[in-house]
């Protein structure tokens, strides 16, 4: 072999070993990208089953304690004489159940909104409509807007 092939070979498989690096780079990106899309489904299902389990017809909602139409809304009812509140402090999300507090996020997620608004009718309160915008706390392009609504007479 001259001198010239080695040159042209070392070449050759230094612009493969550069193809595989990025692929390999790529491929991590992608899937720490997914891992995070993943992670942020899963928090607002789990915060839609939570809603769906407590936000039913028949509830009493306290509308002066509610922060309504704001995105760091605060929604508090009862229900057979238990009061449940649903909050945000410090981009996190929280449920209260009588003295039980419990936090709704995971560790990588943050909330940016929790708004809710009034269905009126007649001058009745009688639904509300929830959105939530929540983003990943480590990759901010990971994000997800959630929005619906509950009958609550």
């Amino acid at each position: 072999m001259s001198l010239i092939e080695v040159v042209v070979y070392l070449a050759l498989f230094g612009v493969i070993f550069l193809l595989i690096i990025q692929f390999v780079i790529d491929t991590n990106k992608n899937n720490n990208f997914a891992r995070h899309r993943n992670i942020i489904e899963k928090t607002s299902l789990f915060i839609l089953r939570q809603l769906d389990l407590n936000v039913k017809p028949g509830i009493v909602l306290n509308e002066i304690e509610s922060v309504f139409d704001s995105n760091q809304g605060k929604l508090v009812f009862s229900k057979d004489s238990v009061v449940y509140q649903y909050y945000i402090q410090n981009d996190r999300l929280f449920f209260n159940e009588g003295t039980n507090n419990s936090e709704m996020l995971d560790p990588n997620m943050k909330i940016n909104a929790f708004l809710i608004e009034k269905v009126i009718n007649n001058d009745q309160t009688v639904g509300l409509r929830i959105t939530l915008e929540l983003e990943s706390i480590s990759l901010d392009t990971v994000n997800k807007n959630v929005t619906t609504m509950y009958l609550i007479k």
